[in-house]
């Protein structure tokens, strides 16, 4: 009996032995043991690329609606328009985006929020920036198979606590100015261009007090911005920006004064004789130009004309060559007295003159402030007389009409400014290329204007 039960006893033993054996060496279904301890970090990341791109997709949206929002915001901000946040509120909102904190930076994590500040520190240190700030928890789904204790921490997100990781996405936009100088302005009777094939204002940026009124075809005519203050009548100059005001920039300065200086020496005519030493001179009556009169004094000229005006059929030349130019000489005609002041309608001359780079009248080419009855009227056609000139001429009670070309002077630099109380355009107006453009070294400071702006994205 007890040998039967041992008997019995190594046969399971053998069987036992034989079957481990067996199983050790059979390779069959072992994959499923593999497969079942690799399930978990299998899941997981196959969640983690799936959410992780999600996320990649919500935070390409949210800086698409974080950057429109900040140029939107930036743009009405600095039109004066006060409601700048629910501009960027809008544009967000637009692209599915909202939030209730909105008078943060976004700080909390924790729920939706949208945020549009202005007065924010920009990447150069100034404090003009406009910051929108999107905001966005997105609960974890999946991805909490790998046991995460969330990106940020365990955030409430709707009703229900869970793991999350905030989506967030910030930009900033600031305003950029557009200042530039003007070579045409008119202060009191506005700007109107009557557009042709030939006319050409070289690019010279313009300024109305009043309207502007583009006709014709090239009805700018190569003009550069046209800054006016009422009415862009027709909508059809164009570019064209509206300002509040735009003011005489020389009615205070001592160069366009027609109080003629003690101690100014009377001459009876104008010849290069009598102005050669150069300094101040006063010719009482009508200036009669006849020949050639050559100035060329190395210092300032100034010719006052009192109770007369400009007749003859001379020119007044500031010489060639090397001439005046990186010189303080040159020459401003100024009109004074309780008469006169016609410097077109009896004068068919020339007048190619440079002025003066120093002094009270640096970079003043002619003063002529007389109305007459009313504004003055004047035509300018380009010959007879013809301009050759660098600096200002300083009409402010004429209503100009230019439908001729005005050169520089062949002394001078490319520097031309026409101050006027009306100004009107004819297709075959024309001035010389940036006729602004040397003025820094003529002796005279143009008066500038806000163009327009820009918002660009600088974070």
């Amino acid at each position: 009996m007890f040998k039967t039960s041992l008997g019995r006893v190594g046969a399971l033993m053998a069987r036992a032995a034989d079957f481990a054996v067996r199983f050790h060496n059979d390779t069959r279904a072992n994959v499923l043991a593999v497969v079942a301890l690799s399930l978990v970090p299998l899941i997981g990341a196959l969640a983690l690329g799936s959410e992780a791109a999600s996320w990649n997709v919500t935070n390409r949206g949210m800086q698409n609606a974080a950057d429109s929002a900040a140029v939107a915001a930036a743009s009405a901000g600095y039109s004066g328009n006060t409601a700048y946040a629910s501009e960027g509120y809008t544009v967000t909102a637009r692209y599915g985006f909202t939030g209730a904190d909105h008078t943060s930076n976004c700080t909390t994590r924790s729920a939706d929020c949208v945020s549009v500040l202005n007065g924010q520190t920009c990447p150069d240190a100034t404090t003009g920036c406009y910051k929108v700030t999107i905001n966005q928890p997105q609960a974890l789904m999946l991805t909490q198979v790998l046991s995460l204790v969330g990106f940020n921490g365990d955030t409430t997100v709707g009703a229900t606590t869970a793991r999350a990781v905030a989506i967030s996405a910030s930009a900033m936009a600031e305003i950029q100015q557009t200042i530039a100088p003007a070579c045409l302005i008119a202060l009191s009777g506005g700007v109107t261009i009557n557009g042709g094939s030939h006319g050409n204002i070289g690019g010279c940026n313009i300024a109305s007090a009043t309207d502007a009124n583009c006709n014709g075809a090239n009805s700018s005519i190569n003009a550069g911005t046209i800054v006016y203050v009422t009415n862009n009548k027709n909508g059809s100059c164009r570019p064209a920006s509206q300002q509040a005001s735009v003011v005489d920039p020389y009615a205070s300065s001592p160069g366009t004064s027609t109080t003629v200086p003690s101690g100014c020496t009377s001459i009876a005519s104008l010849t290069t004789a009598s102005i050669a030493a150069g300094g101040c001179f006063k010719i009482t009556g009508d200036l009669a130009l006849t020949g050639t009169v050559t100035t060329s004094a190395s210092t300032p000229t100034q010719i006052f004309v009192v109770n007369g005006n400009l007749t003859g059929a001379g020119t007044l030349l500031t010489p060639g060559g090397t001439g005046l130019a990186g010189k303080t000489g040159g020459v401003s005609l100024i009109f004074s007295g309780a008469s006169g002041g016609d410097i077109f309608s009896g004068f068919t001359g020339t007048l190619n003159m440079a002025a003066p780079t120093a002094g009270t009248y640096s970079g003043v080419s002619i003063v002529d402030k007389f109305t007459f009855s009313g504004k003055k009227a004047a035509v300018y056609a380009g010959n007879l007389p013809t301009w050759d000139l660098t600096g200002l001429v300083y009409l402010p009670n004429t209503d100009f009409t230019l439908s001729g070309a005005v050169s520089k002077a062949t002394s001078g630099y490319n520097c031309f400014v026409l101050v006027t109380a009306s100004l009107q355009f004819n297709g075959t107006a024309d001035l010389v290329s940036n006729p602004t453009s040397e003025c820094s070294n003529a002796g005279l400071t143009p008066p500038s204007y806000l163009l327009g702006f820009r918002a660009p994205l600088v974070s």
